[in-house]
């Protein structure tokens, strides 16, 4: 029973972090500081995790290295990678935010748990040091997703505009450098990384890896594999552009009606066992409640006729 208390205080801890995170917002008169003031403009803009836990986290991670294949599934580097690298993080730096966020949760999970015994205050304890562990890789999972749903959304337009921009005369990089500034996002991070590989003398094809192997959105596969085997073969670029243009806004109607689809089994779910059931007994509240009143005043009862 006790093992179920700290599984359920655990968790709720976790939500609540989960929940901070989401909601927090930097208040607009820090952000506009942090942005323009000229005086201790780089302290002002390092975050929490800058100031403390990195160092901390830095100087730990060598030491517990033993523990990255325990506690660091075989998709966390490809996550670091489909996230951007938040916070700057590489596996090294994350396997310390890992272990410092398990001490510190496990420190709170004792002062909780202890009080109330022994066997408790183990429980809680591993709990929390196990749940404050994972913490960093569920919150990366959720930045990954997130980062690679807003690639999928924003190639489409992209797409358009690089097509434009071909069929008005510039070459495919001047293109696509001009993409880059007038984009916003990951997608435009994404392609300005591979802009620079370019200009750094990385051989195109080896550019086009890199790019898909950091990216898992299937339209930004398709789009990449096919540019670059058009490249390969000497087809007119404006011509696959073109093509995949019209794909791509195909594959968008596609995926429109399948949201769709998928969302009309959850709202007759939602009818169903919420908003029938409220009609059903508000409708019988409200019967109920003339029924009662009607049979009252044939007796008197609340309109004084027994008086």
């Amino acid at each position: 029973m006790s093992l179920l208390i700290a599984l359920g205080v655990a968790a709720s801890v976790l939500l609540l972090l989960e929940g901070l995170r989401r909601y927090s917002k930097k208040p607009l008169i820090e952000e506009s500081l942090a942005q323009y003031s000229m005086v201790g403009e780089g302290e002002a803009r390092r975050s929490t995790f800058d100031r403390w836990i990195r160092p901390l986290a830095v100087r730990i991670a060598p030491r517990f290295t033993f523990l990255q294949p325990l506690i660091q599934p075989g998709n966390t580097a490809a996550n670091v990678a489909y996230a951007g690298h938040p916070l700057g993080l590489d596996l090294e730096t994350l396997l310390g935010t890992q272990i410092v966020s398990g001490l510190l949760l496990g420190v709170l999970g004792a002062l909780a748990g202890f009080p109330r015994g022994v066997a408790a205050g183990v429980a809680v304890t591993v709990a929390f040091t196990v749940g404050g562990s994972l913490y960093p890789l569920v919150w990366l999972d959720s930045r990954a997703k997130e980062r690679q749903q807003a690639i999928t959304r924003a190639v489409p337009e992209a797409l358009e505009l690089l097509s434009i921009s071909v069929q008005a005369g510039l070459n495919f990089d001047a293109a696509m450098t001009h993409l880059v500034q007038r984009l916003e996002g990951p997608l435009a991070e994404e392609l300005g990384k591979f802009l620079q590989e370019l200009r750094m003398g990385i051989p195109r094809p080896e550019a086009y890896t890199r790019l898909l192997d950091g990216n898992k959105s299937e339209e930004l596969h398709a789009i990449i594999g096919a540019i670059s085997q058009a490249q390969e073969l000497g087809v007119p670029i404006v011509k696959t552009l073109k093509e995949q243009a019209d794909e791509m806004r195909m594959r968008r109607l596609q995926r429109a009606k399948e949201e769709g689809a998928r969302a009309s089994p959850k709202i007759a779910l939602v009818t169903t066992l919420l908003i029938a059931p409220s009609a059903l007994c508000l409708m019988t509240s409200i019967l109920l409640f003339h029924i009662i009143v009607e049979v009252g005043s044939q007796f008197g009862v609340f309109f004084g006729g027994g008086g």
